[in-house]
């Protein structure tokens, strides 16, 4: 186990794979559609603060939270979110 950013929660090998694995998600499709942290943060309800700890796996995010985030980049559930493609579609 280990502790992210110096938090008190300690997450498992397997926990930190996931984060940083949803926060590089997050900042691909973030950048696919060419939105900053502060417009996502505005568009999600979501502070910037808090989208960039997502992104550098620093924390945990709440479902509700990543729910207003997938929202914000135009999902319509987290289900979604996770199940977009992170292929670069600009070869096609």
């Amino acid at each position: 186990m280990s502790q992210l950013a110096g938090m008190r929660t300690r997450f498992t090998d397997d926990d930190e794979i996931f984060l940083k694995s949803l926060g590089e998600r997050l900042r691909i499709l973030r950048n696919r559609i060419e939105i900053s942290q502060h417009n996502l943060a505005t568009d999600s309800n979501v502070s910037k603060n808090q989208i960039g700890r997502i992104e550098r796996a620093e924390i945990s995010v709440s479902i509700v939270d990543l729910k207003n985030i997938a929202k914000a980049l135009g999902f319509q559930n987290v289900g979604d979110f996770f199940n977009a493609s992170l292929e670069d579609d600009s070869s096609e």
